[in-house]
């Protein structure tokens, strides 16, 4: 994210030609804000989560598998779900399917595209 590693969660693995090509990943931050779109991730050191953060889904993006350097830990099962359901929201629930950022090869980070929001 901007030239910089920074820890999030991998949503989706992206399969070309039945090999992993790719991650659909949201970032995570410590610094908090009442922007719209963030999930509070509690801290959790035996998941790999040393302080509480939250999930970033506006910048939720496509990544070619060579921009993940390391696996550090996992989430609970109850916070993926829940993570599930606020991309569903955020992004459209056909997401997967429609997203443009989906739509070719992965060789660089694309944004997802959040879908309309009603003011």
């Amino acid at each position: 994210m901007m030239g910089k590693a920074r820890p999030g969660v991998v949503v989706r693995v992206i399969d070309e030609d039945g090999r992993a090509a790719g991650v659909v990943a949201t970032p995570m931050t410590t610094v908090r804000t009442n922007q719209a779109g963030r999930i509070a991730v509690a801290a959790d050191p035996d998941r790999g989560v040393e302080r509480a953060c939250w999930l970033l889904l506006p910048s939720t993006s496509v990544l070619p598998l060579s921009a993940i350097l390391e696996r550090r830990g996992d989430v609970s099962n109850r916070l993926f779900v829940e993570l599930d359901a606020a991309m569903s929201e955020w992004f459209g629930r056909a997401w997967r399917q429609t997203d443009p950022a989906l739509a070719r090869p992965i060789k660089r980070a694309r944004p997802l595209h959040p879908k309309r929001r009603r003011r």
